[in-house]
């Protein structure tokens, strides 16, 4: 045999070999069991503003005013879901009223105030009432953080 024949059969070998080598092969991940029907209703979240803080109380906080340096409001939250509002219009001898009725809890996070001539709505947070917009909607941009009323501590001034 010469010498190209040789290695013909040399190379032939190796690529006939080489076809033979085990190529990785890709397998398939089992498919995931299907899901059982859930035959009940998944438990509704019971942590809110409503059950889970201690909302009663007085809150007190100077907001914005587009007129006037503020306007001075307390607001007393009961345990049988009335109110009464104080609000002084800051610089403004005579302009303080007050008013009261009962409120109403919007998913357990926002109360409205009834029997006001615009709605007027708070979410409830820790020791805080955040003012929204008549919307009730949060109020957006550079007032948002001044619409804020803070929990008085029992016995303390503030």
């Amino acid at each position: 045999m010469t010498r190209n024949g040789r290695l013909s059969i040399i190379v032939f070998a190796i690529i006939s070999l080489s076809a033979c080598a085990k190529l990785p092969v890709k397998v398939a991940e089992p498919a995931a069991p299907a899901a059982k029907a859930n035959t009940k209703a998944a438990a509704p979240d019971m942590h809110s503003s409503q059950t889970a803080l201690d909302w009663a109380g007085t809150y007190v906080g100077t907001l914005p005013c587009a007129d006037c340096p503020g306007v001075r409001e307390t607001l007393v939250l009961h345990k049988d879901q009335t109110y009464a509002l104080s609000t002084h219009y800051v610089d403004r001898p005579g302009s303080a009223f007050s008013r009261s009725n009962s409120f109403t809890w919007i998913n357990g996070q926002t109360i409205r105030l009834e029997g006001m001539q615009q709605p007027m709505y708070f979410r409830v947070g820790e020791n805080q009432l955040i003012q929204l917009g008549m919307d009730g909607q949060p109020i957006t941009g550079p007032m948002a953080a001044k619409m804020v009323l803070k929990k008085m501590q029992t016995g303390k001034i503030q």
